[in-house]
């Protein structure tokens, strides 16, 4: 197994040998390769992905805004879900320290 740092870079890192039988497993990415047979010429891999769950980010835009008492700002708010793509489909909602908005 190799690791390209998709710089444009021709090097490529080695992280581990696989003989028949043997996985790597990339648990951030929720990626094992297992090789299943060889020869001289082809080697046949099994990939499996699963779900990695990962934090979602919040960003907000703009940081900060000043008005007068009573004035409207608009500021835009997206999430990012950062589960792998593995993982099924996550609705994520937003809310004050963990709690549900509600009107």
């Amino acid at each position: 197994m190799h690791r390209y740092a998709g710089s444009g870079a021709v090097y490529t890192y080695f992280l581990q040998g696989l003989a028949d039988g043997s996985s790597f497993t990339d648990a951030v990415n929720g990626v094992t390769v297992t090789q299943v047979s060889h020869d001289v010429n082809t080697a046949t891999v099994q990939v499996t992905l699963s779900c990695t769950p990962g934090s979602p980010t919040l960003s907000v835009s703009p940081s900060s805004q000043s008005s007068k008492a009573g004035a409207t700002v608009t500021y835009t708010v997206s999430v990012t879900n950062q589960d792998s793509a593995a993982c099924p489909q996550a609705a994520l909602n937003l809310g004050e320290q963990g709690q549900p908005y509600s009107q």
